[in-house]
C-alpha cells in the first residue's frame, strides 16, 4: 500500500495561498438542505478514540479496510459469534488503514478483541515489520501487540495477520486507542455518539457553498470540526441546536472531515449533514410516455462526442438537438467492457456478478437468466408493442435478448449462422425499424435500436471523411478499416499492432465518420416522430454498450481493461414531461439505471432483482449536489469507479490501486495513489463498502455507496 502524507488532527496551518478557515456557529439565515447525511453514511465513518483509530470489525463498514476483498475474500464479513458481530479472518488476511501524521507518530500499539474456538496465536505484520507473536486463549480475549517506532506511517498502512492454529474472529481492531471490550458505540437513539476526546472522521467532497450542520445534544458539549484537503483547511465548532460550520472555502475539494467531542463526557450529534443553500428539490410527476426508444450505439466513446467533450471533432447536430430537449448524464459508466456483459447489465439492471455473463472463461454463460427481470418482458407487461432491431451479432433471440419482443431482427445473424461481426450500416437498421413499426405508429410501443457504425469495420463516409481527414492519403485504409486490418484476430477483441501516425490519423477520422453517420439517423428518428405527431409523447434514451481503446496505450479494441475510453459512454435521456430539458447531470450514473428509469416513467413497479435506480429524480435535482459513483468492471475481476472527478482502479490483485484526476488526466497517465492520500481514501471507502455487497446492492433501497439511505445502515448494521 502506498506511503503518503495524510491530514493530521488538528491540521497544520494552511500553506501560503491556501483557503482561510471559516466558522459560523450561528444558524444559517437562508434555508439549506442536506446533501450528505452523516448518520445515514456511518458505514463510511472512521471511528476515533483518544487520538487513535478503531475498526469495528463486525460492521459492514469494516469492508472499506479489506483491500476490496481481492484477489480473493480473506475476511468473512458480518458474521456473528455468541450474538456478537465479527469478521472472521482467513490465513493471511490483511487490512489497509489510513493514519494521520499524528497517529502514525504516536507509536500506537495494535489491540484486538478476538475470539478463538480452541486457542491460537497471531503474528501481525505492519508495513513489512513483523510484530511479536501474541497468544490468544480459547474464547473471547483482548490482546495487544507492541509496534516498534517507525512502523506506522502517515497515509495508508497494511496490516497482515497470520495464525499458528485456526484463524480468529475479530470484534474490533484498534491502533493507538483504548477501547472497552464491547467496542465503540457510534450510533444510538437516533444520534451519532462522540465521547470526550473521541469522534468520527469522514472522507468527503465538500459541495459548492457547503456547510456542516447539526444539532449538538449534551450540556456543555461542543464538537470541534476540522476539514483538511490536500492544499487547504477549514475549521470551526458545533454547539447547541441548528449549529453550522462554513466549509465553502473547500468547495469542490476532497477533505478529511474530523469531528471531536469536547466539554462533556458524551456528545450526541443529530441531523448532522453536509448541506447547501436552498430548499430541497422534490420530484414532480408527469404523464407517462406512450412510446419509448432505447438506442445503443456499439463501441461509442463519450470523449469522442461533443456533448461530453467540447474538443471532440465529429459533427452531431441531431444528438445536440436531442440533448436540448433532454438531459445529458455526463459521467455514465457501462457495467461491462464488452457487448455481452454490458447489454446483459442494461437488459437486467444487474451487475456482472449477478447476471454472470462471462465469455472470458471456458463454458461461460452467454444466455440471460430467465430468473432475472428482463427488459423486453417488463416492457411487454406494461402494455407496449415491442420492436427490436440490432446489428450486434451477440444480441440475439437465442441469448434471450428478444424475450418479450413482438418483432426482433438481427441482420448480422439472421440467415448468416455464426456471423458475429460485419458491415451492417445504420440505414439497413433503419429500414428494418420502419418495417417493424409499420401499422403500429400510433400504438404504445417500445423500440430498441442497435447500430454498430462505430464498431469495426470503420468506413470512410462522405461528407465527413473529407472534413475530418482533408490531407492527401495514399495508405492502405482508403475506404474501410476491418478488425483484421489492424491485427484483431478471429475470436479476439484487441490487438497491439502499431500504426503509423498518418494511418492512425486516417483511422480516427473514420471512427468519427461513424459517429456522424449514426447522428444522421438520430435526425431521421426525430423527424419521423415529429411527422407522426408523437415526438412529445416519446421517451428517447441514447447510450453505448462500451467504448474503444484507440492506441492510447498501444492497444486497439475492447474487453481488455477498465480505461475511460472503454467504460465511459454517452447517456442522453429525453422526455420533457419528466426530465427537464437542457439539464446536464455531472453526478455518476450507471447504465443499469436505464431499465428502472423506463419503469419509473411508465409508473410500473421495479422488480426486486433490479439493482439500478431511476434517473428521473436525479434529473429533477433530487440526489444532486454530492458525488455519486459510476462503477464498471471487467467481468468480476477488475473494477473501476469514477467519483467526484476522480477515478479509482482496483485490479484483480487488489494491492496496487490506481488513482487518477480525470479533470486533468482523462487518459489516466499519472497515478496519484501515493501523492493524494485523502482522495485515495475517499474513493477507497466507497468502493470498499460496495464491493462485498455488490451482489445484494439495490440502489432503490440503499442509495449509492457514496451517499446511502438511512435504510442501508439499518439493513447492514442493525
Amino acid at each position: 500500500a502506498p506511503a503518503a502524507a495524510a491530514a493530521s488532527a488538528p491540521a497544520p496551518a494552511p500553506a501560503p495561498g491556501a483557503a482561510p478557515a471559516g466558522a459560523r456557529p450561528e444558524a444559517p439565515a437562508a434555508p439549506v438542505h442536506p446533501v450528505f447525511d452523516l448518520a445515514d453514511n456511518r458505514l463510511l465513518a472512521h471511528v476515533l478514540r483518544g487520538g487513535g483509530l478503531v475498526l469495528p470489525a463486525g460492521s459492514a463498514g469494516f469492508a472499506k479496510y479489506t483491500r476490496f476483498q481481492k484477489p480473493k475474500p480473506l475476511w468473512r464479513l458480518r458474521r456473528a459469534i455468541d450474538g456478537v458481530r465479527v469478521a472472521i479472518a482467513s490465513q493471511g488476511a490483511a487490512i489497509d488503514v489510513p493514519l494521520t501524521p499524528r497517529q502514525a507518530a504516536a507509536r500506537g500499539a495494535l489491540a484486538m478483541r478476538v475470539y478463538s474456538r480452541a486457542g491460537t496465536s497471531i503474528v501481525a505484520d505492519v508495513n513489512g515489520t513483523t510484530l511479536d507473536r501474541v497468544l490468544v486463549p480459547r474464547g473471547w480475549s483482548t490482546v495487544r501487540a507492541d509496534v516498534p517506532p517507525g512502523a506506522w506511517r502517515a497515509g495508508e498502512n497494511t496490516v497482515t495477520f497470520r495464525f499458528r492454529g485456526r484463524p480468529a474472529a475479530f470484534r474490533w481492531i484498534a491502533i493507538g486507542a483504548d477501547v472497552a471490550d464491547g467496542g465503540p458505540i457510534v450510533w444510538s437513539d437516533g444520534a451519532l455518539v462522540l465521547p470526550r476526546g473521541g469522534g468520527l472522521a469522514y472522507y468527503v467532497q465538500v459541495p459548492a457553498d457547503g456547510r456542516l450542520i447539526a444539532d449538538v445534544r449534551g450540556a456543555g458539549c461542543e464538537v470541534a470540526v476540522t476539514a483538511t484537503a490536500h492544499d487547504a483547511r477549514a475549521a470551526g465548532a458545533l454547539a447547541g441546536p441548528r449549529a453550522s460550520v462554513d466549509l465553502s472555502a473547500l468547495a469542490g475539494k476532497v477533505a478529511r472531515l474530523e469531528l471531536i467531542a469536547r466539554g462533556c463526557d458524551e456528545a450526541r450529534l443529530a441531523s448532522a449533514a453536509l448541506a447547501v443553500p436552498g430548499e430541497a428539490p422534490r420530484v414532480v410527476r408527469g404523464p407517462p410516455p406512450k412510446h419509448i426508444v432505447l438506442w445503443i450505439m456499439d463501441t461509442l466513446r463519450a470523449d469522442r462526442v461533443k456533448l461530453f467533450n467540447p474538443d471532440a471533432r465529429a459533427d452531431i447536430p441531431n444528438l445536440e438537438r436531442l440533448a436540448a430537449r433532454g438531459v445529458v448524464f455526463r459521467d455514465a459508466y457501462v457495467q461491462g467492457n464488452e457487448s455481452q456483459a454490458s447489454h446483459a447489465s442494461i437488459w437486467t439492471s444487474t451487475y456482472p456478478i449477478v447476471h454472470d455473463i462471462n465469455i472470458s472463461r471456458k463454458g461461460g454463460r452467454w444466455q440471460l437468466d430467465d430468473r432475472l427481470a428482463l427488459l423486453g418482458k417488463l416492457m411487454r407487461q406494461a402494455g407496449l408493442y415491442l420492436i427490436g432491431v440490432t446489428a450486434n451479432g451477440f444480441i440475439t433471440q437465442p441469448a434471450r435478448y428478444g424475450a418479450g419482443f413482438h418483432y426482433f431482427k438481427n441482420p448480422m445473424r439472421d440467415g448468416h449462422g455464426k456471423r458475429y461481426n460485419g458491415k451492417i450500416p445504420a440505414d439497413m437498421i433503419w429500414d428494418r425499424v420502419m418495417d417493424g413499426l409499420s401499422g403500429h405508429e400510433r400504438d404504445p410501443w417500445f423500440l430498441f435500436i442497435g447500430t454498430i457504425d462505430t464498431h469495426k469495420p470503420w468506413i470512410a463516409r462522405e461528407p465527413w471523411i473529407s472534413k475530418y481527414d482533408p490531407e492527401p492519403y495514399h495508405g492502405k485504409f482508403q475506404k474501410a478499416v476491418w478488425g483484421g486490418d489492424v491485427g484483431v484476430k478471429k475470436g479476439r477483441m484487441i490487438s497491439r499492432q502499431r500504426q503509423s501516425p498518418r494511418d492512425l490519423q486516417r483511422i480516427l477520422a473514420m471512427y468519427d465518420c461513424g459517429i456522424s453517420y449514426q447522428d444522421l439517423h438520430v435526425g431521421k428518428l426525430l423527424d419521423t416522430l415529429s411527422e407522426w405527431g408523437i415526438l412529445d409523447d416519446t421517451m428517447i434514451v441514447v447510450t453505448a454498450d462500451h467504448g474503444e481503446e484507440l492506441w492510447e496505450e498501444g492497444r486497439v479494441g475492447h474487453g481488455a481493461s477498465t480505461r475511460q475510453s472503454l467504460v465511459h459512454v454517452p447517456l442522453i435521456v429525453s422526455y420533457p414531461p419528466l426530465l427537464p430539458p437542457g439539464q446536464v447531470v455531472t453526478e455518476g450514473v450507471d447504465t443499469i439505471d436505464i431499465l428502472p428509469t423506463l419503469l419509473d416513467a411508465l409508473g410500473r413497479d421495479v422488480p426486486d432483482t433490479v439493482q439500478g435506480q431511476s434517473l428521473i429524480p436525479l434529473a429533477q435535482g433530487v440526489g444532486r449536489g454530492y458525488p455519486r459513483p459510476a462503477i464498471s468492471s471487467m467481468y468480476t475481476y477488475h473494477h473501476a469507479m469514477s467519483l467526484g472527478g476522480w477515478k479509482l482502479v482496483a485490479r484483480r490483485s487488489g494491492v496496487r490501486v490506481q488513482l487518477y484526476d480525470l479533470r486533468t488526466d482523462y487518459d489516466e497517465r499519472n497515478n496519484l495513489a501515493v501523492q493524494r492520500p485523502i482522495e485515495l481514501r475517499f474513493l477507497t471507502d466507497v468502493l470498499g463498502v460496495w464491493m462485498p455487497l455488490r451482489a445484494q446492492w439495490r440502489k432503490t433501497r440503499w442509495g449509492v455507496a457514496s451517499n446511502m439511505t438511512a435504510q442501508a445502515a439499518v439493513d447492514l448494521d442493525g
